[in-house]
């Protein structure tokens, strides 16, 4: 029986202009197998990096049969790195998951996506959720005073530093096809200048983690197929 993985990559560079290579393979079930593609050619820039390209293949009695494919998937890369993917999967539906983000002056923004396989339309955006992974800001002491009552009356400086820093996990329950998004990490830090306050100042807030609940999982187009 002839490579899946070789036919994916063939007809990929078949369609397109782009030298498209094998980059990584999952199996949805006996007869399904899903290929990821990377651009060969690509800029270790801050906004360069490879495109990525999905292929479904159907197994038939004598070979690999190509049934969908998607090429320039909705994802950033930067300095020539790629973000790790996964296949997740609820009940006999299939998602690709992947975390990507870019940054600039000690700012992070991040976005989880959902890759749909077979729920709508192959290869499309079904759902995203963007974040603030690291944020380093200056704010007035009234601001922090907010969150802590006395940081202004032993603090002398008009401003002070600020580091936000955040990560996220997902899960995805089987039994009640429900997608839920929480914080694992969710704090603030203030700085003095660049140095963290001494003596008996708050040096760290920690925040409670965000619970978000999203049930079914939404398509681009608005429809659901999870009732």
């Amino acid at each position: 029986m002839s490579n899946p993985e070789i036919i994916s990559i063939e007809k990929l560079n078949s369609i397109d202009t782009i030298n498209w290579v094998f980059y990584k393979s999952w199996s949805l079930n006996d007869t399904a197998l899903l290929v990821l593609a990377k651009s060969k050619y690509f800029h270790t820039t801050h906004s360069g990096g490879p495109q990525f390209a999905l292929v479904l293949l159907k197994k038939t009695r004598n070979n690999w049969v190509v049934t969908k494919s998607k090429m320039h998937l909705p994802v950033i890369t930067s300095w020539g790195e790629i973000p790790k993917f996964k296949l997740e999967a609820i009940d006999k539906i299939h998602v690709l998951t992947t975390d990507y983000g870019y940054g600039n002056q000690g700012n992070d923004r991040r976005i989880l996506k959902f890759v749909d396989i077979d729920l709508c339309h192959f290869g499309e955006t079904c759902f995203q959720y963007a974040y603030n992974s690291r944020i380093l800001e200056t704010v007035a002491e009234i601001d922090i005073s907010n969150y802590q009552g006395n940081i202004n009356t032993v603090q002398r400086e008009s401003n002070l530093t600020r580091l936000y820093n955040q990560k996220i996990s997902y899960n995805l329950n089987q039994q009640n096809r429900e997608l839920r998004i929480y914080s694992t990490s969710h704090n603030l830090t203030y700085f003095k200048g660049l140095e963290i306050l001494e003596e008996n100042k708050i040096e760290k807030i920690e925040l409670p983690p965000i619970n978000e609940v999203f049930q079914p999982i939404l398509c681009s187009w608005g429809k659901t197929h999870l009732h």
